[in-house]
């Protein structure tokens, strides 16, 4: 069970990441944001890659990391737009949906099944996410439902949702045909690269964003490796759909930032719905 402890480490990097992001988006260019802290990610992992050993490469590798690296352009995108057009608490527990995409996405592309229990948990972690959606109590029984069509941020996430759900099976594939931390090294240099290349034809100012906010790309960068080595680690021992909803006590812990530091409202309901999930994560560790 040493997987859980690196799934509950992958969800409090994963919260605090998007705490970070959703700080400073508004106030750094998002695609600019994205490649330095990419960069910062990749010096950190190749360094270890290079002190540990480069691995054994796998024969899927390479389709790996092309899935992975296109896939995350977007989740990151969508993502960071998200962040900044909605609060915290409300953005972040559509991640969530990504766990009933990935029964399907992961039973087809890597024959993964969950236990019935395992769904089960799935399932209530998805019930959690509709409640923490409910503003006020007062509101219609479908406005959670309504606020996907008509919040942008919210629908953005969704879709982020969306694709991960794909993404995370690209993930363990990465991870099993090298390790945790080269093929994870590879995937955020394209990443970075991509995003920088992207800013260079925007003609944004790249030299100069570097400068003034290098500290700010440590620092999320930093907690993009620490994201993507706990859950790469987890992903080694348990199947994804398991190890990703674990990862989604990141809502929990993301609902709490969104209270405390950007006294974002409505949280009574936001609460209940995080403990839903929890609720859902205890059934799959303890039954799944």
């Amino acid at each position: 069970m040493i997987w859980v402890i690196f799934a509950l480490l992958g969800a409090f990097f994963d919260a605090t990441y998007h705490m970070l992001v959703k700080k400073y988006v508004n106030n750094v260019d998002k695609t600019l944001l994205a490649s330095g802290s990419m960069y910062v990610g990749f010096i950190a992992l190749i360094l270890i890659s290079l002190i540990k050993g480069i691995p054994t490469i796998g024969t899927q590798f390479w389709l790996a990391v092309v899935m992975v690296s296109l896939l995350n352009i977007a989740i990151v995108m969508l993502a960071y737009r998200a962040l900044q057009l909605t609060d915290l608490s409300l953005t972040l527990p559509m991640k969530a949906f990504s766990l009933v995409f990935v029964i399907f996405t992961s039973l087809i592309i890597l024959g993964e099944k969950p236990s019935d229990y395992g769904i089960i948990g799935i399932l209530l972690i998805f019930a959690g996410t509709y409640v923490l959606n409910i503003s006020t109590i007062n509101k219609s029984f479908f406005e959670p439902i309504k606020a996907i069509f008509t919040n942008k941020g919210v629908m953005l996430m969704l879709v982020s949702a969306f694709i991960m759900s794909i993404s995370l099976n690209y993930d363990k594939m990465l991870v099993t045909n090298s390790d945790p931390f080269f093929g994870l090294a590879i995937e955020t240099l394209i990443l970075g690269t991509c995003f920088l290349f992207y800013s260079i034809y925007k003609k944004k100012p790249v030299t100069e964003t570097y400068k003034n906010n290098w500290k700010k790309f440590l620092l999320v960068g930093i907690i993009w490796v620490l994201i993507g080595i706990s859950m790469n680690l987890a992903y080694l021992t348990a199947i994804v759909p398991y190890a990703a909803a674990i990862k989604r006590v990141a809502i929990l812990i993301g609902v709490i930032y969104g209270g405390m530091l950007f006294k974002e409202k409505n949280m009574t309901m936001r609460i209940v719905g995080s403990l839903i999930i929890v609720a859902g994560v205890v059934l799959i560790v303890v039954m799944g």
